[in-house]
């Protein structure tokens, strides 16, 4: 039987197929643009995972559930390729064209190859996958080693206590005596109407709900947050980024924009499907010379937990660093103190027992410098507002440079130039240029013990459903 053949005629076979990749693979590290939002799996080039797809490894117990995930970790292969062809250079392209009689588009060449290397997969082949397809560790082994970690740990360890206790108190406080440095400014977008229920489309062997494009469209715009912040100059203004001359991300104060994408969880035996927000500034400016924790770019992630009718079960947030991870329940959640606090960093509950009225916003206040997350609450009328759009969270993986593309994140997961100086003191434990901002999939929120913000059972492991 002749191999399938591609639209423009030209035959190729599952050989040739891998060929490209590994030709693909030769340029896009040649010119450093590979984009690690999922881990590639080790010998089968067309397949990625990330956390969540990991979380589904312990329950392939039938042909329909191993397909099916493995039909998962193709196409988020394909999404990553996409991405690093846009960044690939002009001339690395026509090359891959000109070598594969590759056609014009490159989605149906991968869709096409992807599909015939599924098909060529023995039962061998696939028990390969699920034994070395593993998300890459953001914890430095050999720094915890080199840096005494055991020991060290203990000293952050305390310090992040007293953090959290401080912060406790804060939370504590009413909206009123919560200090305002210079005024208050809010940022909205144009809401939609509450639709009564989501139809989620779970269809399928491993339960994942499935929304179309345009459902997502509006569940992203009927749950975006107001955000309040404390505007004492210029750093304390959202807007969008870009890329200056020399390829590194800068900030733009010309439009203000939430970066949008979806993400899933799995708490109480079901999947969910999570909305996150993430917004930028320009910096966290220096306090005082010797501040560490200052330097280029800031900014947070908002993240909204949907049960499965599509109401908002809980919410938490994160710096763009990985850091003050906070978690904000709903009135149908409890914490799992018990658990938790056997962690010697454990999680921080910020506010219980939040009610979503009809007809309100939930308001996130944040603070000026640090932009730390002060309070979240309920709002029954807007008063005066900038605008904030949407944009796909992807953009921020292929962004315009002079005519070329490049993306914001390194190939190692970090944005460049945003290091900062509290690296050194934390760099015992673990966490690769502690307190730099970091793309999706690599936000290690925890110093001492392991906690990634995409843990797919991070709820199971604290939280529990209010009988």
């Amino acid at each position: 039987m002749l191999p399938p053949q591609s639209k423009d005629n030209s035959i190729f076979s599952p050989q040739s197929c891998l060929n490209f990749y590994s030709n693909f693979d030769d340029l896009i590290d040649d010119e450093d643009i590979r984009d690690v939002q999922a881990t590639l799996v080790s010998e089968f080039p067309f397949l990625s995972i990330n956390r969540f797809l990991g979380s589904f490894k312990p329950e392939l117990d039938s042909d329909e559930k191993l397909d099916y995930w493995l039909l998962q970790l193709a196409d988020l292969n394909i999404e990553a390729r996409q991405i690093e062809w846009k960044n690939l250079s002009h001339s690395s392209q026509e090359k891959l064209r000109s070598n594969f009689t590759l056609t014009k588009n490159l989605s149906q060449y991968l869709s096409e190859c992807s599909a015939l290397l599924l098909a060529e997969l023995s039962e061998d082949d696939k028990q390969r996958v699920i034994s070395s397809a593993k998300v890459t560790d953001d914890y430095s082994t050999a720094q915890r080693f080199f840096g005494v970690y055991p020991l060290t740990s203990l000293f952050v360890s305390r310090q992040i206590n007293k953090h959290q206790e401080l912060a406790k108190k804060s939370f504590e406080k009413s909206l009123s005596e919560i200090p305002v440095k210079g005024r208050l400014v809010r940022y909205s977008m144009s809401s939609a109407n509450r639709s009564d229920k989501i139809e989620f489309d779970r269809k399928n062997p491993l339960n994942i709900p499935v929304v179309d494009d345009e459902t997502l469209d509006q569940l992203f715009i009927q749950h975006a947050p107001i955000i309040e912040v404390d505007e004492e100059d210029g750093n304390d203004v959202i807007g969008k980024i870009g890329l200056d001359d020399k390829g590194y991300p800068k900030f733009l104060n010309e439009q203000s924009v939430f970066y949008v994408l979806p993400s899933y969880t799995r708490f109480n035996d079901e999947v969910l499907l999570q909305l996150n927000y993430v917004f930028w500034f320009s910096s966290r400016p220096k306090k005082s010379t010797f501040d560490i924790y200052s330097g280029r770019l800031d900014g947070l992630i908002w993240r909204v937990t949907l049960d499965s009718s599509g109401e908002p079960i809980v919410y938490d947030s994160v710096h763009n660093c990985g850091c003050y991870h906070k978690f904000f329940l709903t009135d149908r959640i409890l914490f799992n103190e018990d658990a938790a606090f056997q962690e010697r960093e454990p999680p921080f509950v910020a506010q219980k027992n939040l009610i979503f009225k009809a007809g309100s916003q939930l308001v996130l206040r944040v603070g000026s410098v640090a932009h730390f997350l002060n309070r979240v609450y309920v709002a029954d009328s807007l008063g005066e507002t900038k605008n904030i759009d949407i944009k796909a969270y992807e953009n921020l993986r292929s962004l315009n440079w002079g005519g070329k593309r490049r993306s914001m994140f390194a190939s190692d997961g970090l944005v460049k130039g945003t290091a900062r100086a509290e690296r050194w003191l934390l760099w015992p434990m673990g966490v690769p240029s502690a307190g730099a901002m970091r793309q999706w999939g690599h936000h290690a929120v925890a110093f001492v013990g392991k906690r990634y913000f995409d843990d797919s059972h991070l709820l199971d492991k604290y939280f529990t459903i209010k009988p």
